[in-house]
């Protein structure tokens, strides 16, 4: 049986080669060429057929090429015939790139031919230099990288930083998974974090979490998660940030500010101090005046039961205001950490008011309160929350008493905003606005009208604001002074964090 090809299926095989063909006579002119030449050179077969084939090479091998054709002629001694190798190859558009080039010799008719089957390997070295590029980034990068399997999870790879931050050796970490090493995460909740990547729903994904070291001790890290395909199989790439530096500085930072706002409420009772000082003193003198006309009654033998009895509970009566006036003052001017509690907000703006009225300036005010009473409970810091009121209601008496013709008139009232479960608050005066220069700088620390204003307190109160989760703003009045807004959450919100 014979199983030569014919001609037609010769030219079939070579028109369907994924390898380029082309080939020349023994002077180097080329003689045919295949489609997949055309496509990796860019040349059609009519615009090559009878030129030189260095007409492909660039230069030094387009120079050498005739030398080595002639002397292969002449000796017979072959260079890269039956061989191959890498050369580099010039497409029409001038560019270069790098080829495998293997030549073969045939003879027809009793002359000399040779053909060169040629393989592109641009992408082929793309892809090495992306891969050598990866995994420099890999093994050097000062993150965390890990790849896993997208299915078992297992770890596939992971780079020198991970190891020296987990403390595990290579051998170790790859029969675990990521969730071996984040304590604070099981199976499930993994798996719902990364599903949206598996469905193609995302691109990518960063949250936060911990990792355990081998000995215990855990650190928290920023995960930047993706997916891509690797062996044929897809993988997640995770890129791991230590962020414990992080979380330090705003530790240190929140330290700083509660240490600002400690500092706020001792100057805001520092100028409050005379006005403080007459409101102990009325229930002391109380006290002092009740218990001597118990003394008058008893050394003069007029022992009314009723009557001493009637002393001794306005003693008492004025003893709790006494108290009363104390310990709201130590709640204020005590230094703490904001502890989040269900508050009844028309409650905390009777009270911040009544320490607010201590001042001698706004014993001349008049303060009207619209509070909604259909507001359900807030979520807040007590202290913090009544050093924001407080702090609002004096900056409203300064604000009214910088103006020629005060207005002795602050309304303060409350709006439950159901949709958005939310409570506003709204501390209105009626002085002379904020100026458009002011007001761009109002909330900026140390930036102050006042005299003899530190510049912070509305700074801390949009921070305390802030870290509830609410938002402080101001509104000029139509007519006169400005209106200063504040929101809380409620306990009804589903978003309080």
């Amino acid at each position: 049986m014979k199983n030569d090809l014919s001609y037609g299926q010769l030219q079939a095989v070579i028109k369907t080669a994924v390898e380029g063909i082309i080939s020349i006579n023994q002077w180097g002119e080329i003689k045919s060429v295949n489609p997949a030449a055309e496509r990796i050179f860019g040349y059609q077969s009519a615009e090559l057929i009878d030129s030189n084939i260095k007409v492909l090479m660039p230069q030094p091998f387009r120079g050498k090429h005739d030398e080595y054709i002639s002397s292969y002629n002449a000796s017979g001694e072959a260079k890269i015939i039956g061989i191959g190798r890498e050369v580099v190859g010039l497409r029409k558009d001038g560019s270069q790139f790098p080829m495998w080039l293997s030549v073969t010799e045939f003879f027809e008719g009793g002359d000399r031919y040779f053909a060169g089957f040629i393989s592109d390997l641009s992408k082929e070295k793309e892809n090495l230099q992306r891969a050598r590029s990866f995994e420099n980034i890999f093994q050097h990068s000062l993150n965390e990288i890990y790849m896993f399997d997208a299915q078992k999870l297992n770890f596939i790879h992971v780079n020198q930083s991970a190891l020296n931050n987990l403390q595990y050796s290579l051998e170790e970490i790859q029969n675990k998974t990521p969730i071996d090493i984040k304590p604070d995460y099981d199976k499930e909740k993994f798996s719902r974090i990364i599903q949206p990547l598996l469905d193609n729903k995302v691109d990518k994904i960063n949250f936060t979490s911990l990792h355990e070291r081998k000995d215990g001790s855990c650190y928290p890290i920023e995960v930047h998660l993706e997916t891509m395909s690797y062996e044929s199989r897809q993988v997640f790439v995770a890129i791991i940030l230590d962020i414990t530096e992080k979380i330090d500085a705003k530790e240190k930072e929140r330290l700083n500010e509660e240490q600002l706002a400690h500092m706020d409420r001792i100057s805001i009772f520092g100028e409050m101090a005379a006005g403080i000082a007459h409101e102990i003193n009325q229930p002391l003198t109380a006290i002092g005046t009740y218990a001597e006309a118990g003394k008058r009654r008893i050394e003069g033998n007029n022992t009314d039961i009723d009557k001493i009895k009637g002393l001794f509970e306005k003693i008492e009566i004025a003893s709790h205001r006494a108290s009363d006036v104390i310990l709201r003052l130590r709640m204020m001017l005590r230094p703490e950490s904001q502890n989040i509690q269900h508050l009844d907000i028309n409650k905390l703006i009777h009270d911040a008011l009544e320490l607010a009225k201590v001042d001698k300036q706004a014993k001349q005010f008049v303060f009207k309160v619209d509070l909604a009473d259909d507001t359900p409970l807030v979520l807040g810091d007590l202290v913090q929350l009544q050093q924001v009121i407080i702090n609002l209601i004096r900056n409203a008496i300064d604000a009214s008493l910088a103006k020629e013709q005060c207005n002795e008139e602050i309304l303060i009232y409350t709006e439950y905003l159901k949709d958005e479960e939310r409570v506003k608050v709204s501390i209105q005066d009626s002085g002379t606005g904020i100026e458009d220069d002011v007001a761009a700088n109002l909330f900026t620390p140390f930036q102050t009208t006042k005299e003899y204003g530190m510049g912070i307190g509305l700074s801390i109160c949009e921070s305390i604001i802030d870290s509830h989760n609410g938002r402080l703003w101001f509104e000029n009045n139509e007519q006169e002074g400005a209106t200063f807004h504040f929101t809380l959450m409620t306990e009804l919100s589903e978003n309080y964090e």
